[in-house]
């Protein structure tokens, strides 16, 4: 059996579990944030808001953390 990370981890509990999918969205927030930015540095808070909106899709429903056991 392959040793998963922490991240692996993370992502998978986060699937199920409230506090763990806020923790992904705070490691991965830096990424969403900076491609929320339109003219001249100024976040669209509408395209942060869909980005955090299709992150949490992506853990909760597509259960992202299975591309990772391969």
């Amino acid at each position: 059996m392959e040793n998963k990370s922490e991240f692996y981890e993370l992502l998978k509990s986060a699937v199920t579990d409230d506090l763990a999918l806020v923790k992904v969205l705070e490691k991965i927030m830096k990424l969403i944030n900076k491609h929320s930015k339109i003219n001249r540095g100024v976040t669209d808070e509408d395209l942060r808001s869909e980005l955090i909106a299709y992150s949490i899709e992506l853990i909760r429903k597509n259960e992202i953390y299975k591309i990772f056991e391969k």
